[in-house]
């Protein structure tokens, strides 16, 4: 008897490339290390002919668009990934090598190959070109009681891609050894105050992408061409074990922010990443009665923007 062989999740590897031009499919150069899956997105579009004229209630179709894409979740042993949601990097220095991510090219986006690897005795390797980041999230909470993620900092990017096909060859990357980013790592400083109540927090990067489709007949006409950031902008939420007004007061003034307003991720000496506000300001402090444990603030925020700098003491070399 032959047992049939099942696809296990835990066995795929994903690798990415940043691609010279867009759906140019490349290898991939950087594999991601840790928990990472991918939820795909992918559908044919069958268009309905309706008007055939023919004495029946049943309905033919013709094959319409491709959409290719998904949303890529992974726990950051690094930040290069950053790159493909804001832009490229000025890399200095060495051991450390400080990374500062700028919004250069402004009004478009690196597009990368993600390759997934589905290992089996014959390996199933999807092969997804033109990726764009269409939204970036990061997202941390202290615990599993307070927000279900347990302690590894989560990133998810939902892509919008050209197209994906299908094979069997599976590039050999080796897998980074560096730590997963954790939410003890995690500092946010709000009017130059460090709040050391904070329990989880989400911020969303949301490039807000064109769909990429235009009336120009192409060998890849069911495809779509490449998307460009229409406008940017960052939100999220921070919440905190509630102590005294300070938050809620942030909301009621109705004003920016005062003072310093940073997120850093610090895992050690030389070993950071910065985001750095630009007139934060607090869009609702919810902060309901919990009878059965400490009362919370939710704070929703939105910012012009964020300039986030990295330093990396593994002396890595950064996209640019």
């Amino acid at each position: 008897m032959t047992a049939t062989e099942f696809m296990s999740g835990k066995r795929e590897i994903f690798g990415i490339g940043k691609e010279s031009s867009y759906g140019g499919a490349v290898s991939p150069t950087i594999r991601l290390g840790i928990n990472a899956e991918f939820t795909p997105n992918n559908e044919n579009d069958w268009q309905e002919t309706r008007g055939a004229g023919t004495d029946t209630l049943e309905q033919t179709y013709q094959i319409g668009n491709k959409t290719v894409g998904g949303t890529l979740k992974f726990v950051p042993n690094d930040w290069m990934m950053l790159v493909f949601a804001i832009g490229k990097t000025t890399n200095t220095g060495s051991a450390p090598t400080t990374h500062t991510f700028g919004n250069n090219p402004e009004f478009s986006l690196y597009s990368f190959t993600l390759e997934r690897a589905i290992q089996a005795t014959t390996d199933r390797v999807r092969t997804y070109e033109g990726c764009q980041c269409n939204r970036f999230t990061i997202e941390w909470a202290a615990s599993a009681s307070t927000g279900g993620m347990g302690n590894f900092i989560t990133c998810s990017m939902d892509l919008m891609a050209e197209n994906v096909t299908n094979g069997t060859s599976t590039t050999d990357l080796v897998a980074p050894t560096y730590a997963g980013w954790q939410a003890r790592n995690v500092v946010l400083t709000l009017n130059t105050t460090a709040k050391a109540n904070l329990i989880r927090g989400r911020i969303v990067i949301d490039n807000h992408l064109s769909d990429g489709r235009y009336a120009y007949y192409s060998a890849n006409s069911r495809y779509k061409g490449e998307s460009q950031p229409q406008y940017r902008t960052t939100t999220g939420e921070f919440v905190l074990h509630y102590t005294d007004d300070t938050e809620f007061d942030f909301f009621d003034a109705g004003t920016v922010i005062g003072g310093t307003n940073t997120i850093v991720f610090n895992r050690g000496t030389n070993d950071t990443l910065t985001g750095t506000f630009t007139n934060l300001r607090i869009v609702s402090a919810s902060d309901p009665t919990t009878l059965d444990g400490f009362n919370q603030v939710t704070l929703r925020w939105i910012a012009d923007s964020v300039a986030w700098v990295c330093v990396d003491t593994n002396n890595q070399t950064y996209i640019v």
